[in-house]
């Protein structure tokens, strides 16, 4: 029951820091005429703040002494995550893929990816 709340939770903050993200992605693309890669990396560095302080407080509800070990777990494995997710973004956008479909599959490969490293290594208690 603890792990479904958490998921539940983990994919609300997700849903969150994923529109933000994706709002920041397309207004870059679209109103600022920036590609889509650096598009998407102002788009992850807006929400990498705000994910960390709700996946700390409100998710896996972390509460010790370690924020600086733990924040410098996030941010290896949010770049492992995002690493995962440009590569999925180049490779669709090299198989002409439309732009924000291809986002969006990069964004869902860097959700799961961050999740189980959230779980498993950075808050693990």
């Amino acid at each position: 029951m603890k792990i479904k709340i958490e998921l539940i939770k983990y994919l609300a903050v997700g849903f969150i820091n994923t529109c933000i993200g994706y709002s920041t992605i397309l207004s870059c693309e679209t109103l600022l005429k920036l590609n889509p890669q650096l598009s998407n990396i102002i788009g992850y560095l807006i929400g990498i703040v705000c994910s960390f302080i709700l996946n700390k407080r409100y998710v896996f509800r972390s509460r010790g002494n370690k924020k600086i070990s733990q924040f410098i777990k996030f941010l290896l494995g949010f770049l492992l995550a995002y690493t995962i997710n440009l590569s999925t973004l180049n490779i669709l956008l090299e198989q002409s893929i439309n732009s924000p479909i291809a986002q969006g599959f990069a964004m869902l490969s860097y959700t799961i990816t961050f999740y189980i490293l959230c779980k498993l290594y950075i808050f693990k208690e």
